[in-house]
């Protein structure tokens, strides 16, 4: 729960970093275009803007992201002193970079206000120009067309994304993970790999940011699981093994975690919500 709350926490604070940044630069470039040396031009006045606006974005993008469920995941306990010193060493790494984060707003902040205060200190002859005209109404643009525009294209691009990612089936004893991957020796080979609901002790659906910090706080330290992936991928390839790990993930897709006492998958798959799987396995634990 601590590594869960702590990572959610330093994500909002970079994406707050790269709102405030692009916010606070670009309040800063309004400054410099209505200074009478400024070197401003048309063309700067509308890509200053653009460039900006991205920063903000992203950062938006970030701390969104982090609004999902409330609920952590369980964390695993060490199993042996290789896992438990990965573990440790994880948990300091996330506390050195969350204060790293904080250090970074903090300065962050007090460069753009020293900024400012030089430049509203020191040049006294401002006046309202083309260019600074030209970098509101960029704003205005990107606020009222462009970023309603961005959504749908960013929609499109994941679903194009999603083309590639394995797709699942439901059956009364579990689920059927049917990869993309293609044997080209056996072409009409399909890949696929059931597991059972049975063998499940935990399943949960996990956002991006979720899942990449799963992997890192609970998956990484795991030393075993994390050397044996690639070979056990492998085996299945070749000769159709079923692997006891997987995991990959994307951002398109919908994220799934499965956990068993010999199985660990942190799958992304071609399905916008997999809650059908959810409910398949409760029902299932009911009986």
């Amino acid at each position: 729960m601590f590594t869960h709350k702590l990572s959610k926490l330093k994500t909002r604070l970079s994406g707050l970093i790269l709102f405030s940044g692009g916010m606070l630069f670009g309040f800063i470039c309004l400054l410099l275009s209505l200074s009478s040396g400024s070197q401003f031009t048309p063309m700067t006045a509308i890509i200053v803007p653009l460039f900006f606006c991205t920063f903000m974005e992203n950062g938006y993008s970030l701390m969104k992201q982090t609004v999902y469920r409330t609920e952590s995941w369980n964390e695993t306990q060490a199993q042996d002193k290789f896992q438990s010193f990965g573990k440790g060493l994880n948990h300091f790494l996330l506390v050195k970079n969350f204060l790293g984060t904080i250090l970074s707003l903090i300065f962050l902040s007090t460069i753009m206000v020293g900024i400012s205060y030089f430049i509203l200190k020191y040049e006294k002859d401002f006046s309202l120009n083309r260019e600074f005209y030209i970098q509101i109404a960029t704003y205005g643009v990107y606020i009222a067309i462009l970023r309603r525009m961005m959504d749908p294209i960013l929609n499109k691009l994941k679903k194009w994304g999603q083309i590639l990612l394995p797709k699942y089936e439901l059956d009364p004893t579990g689920i059927n993970f049917i990869f993309t991957d293609k044997d080209l020796s056996h072409p009409d080979r399909k890949f696929t790999i059931h597991v059972s609901f049975d063998e499940i002790i935990e399943m949960r659906l996990l956002n991006f940011q979720e899942a990449k910090a799963y992997l890192r706080y609970e998956f990484a330290p795991n030393l075993k699981q994390q050397s044996s992936a690639p070979k056990e991928w492998y085996a299945f390839l070749k000769n159709n093994i079923r692997p006891k790990v997987y995991t990959k993930i994307q951002s398109g897709g919908s994220t799934i975690l499965l956990r068993g006492e010999n199985l660990f998958y942190l799958i992304t798959v071609n399905s916008p919500d997999c809650t059908d799987i959810l409910a398949a396995y409760e029902n299932r634990t009911k009986l």
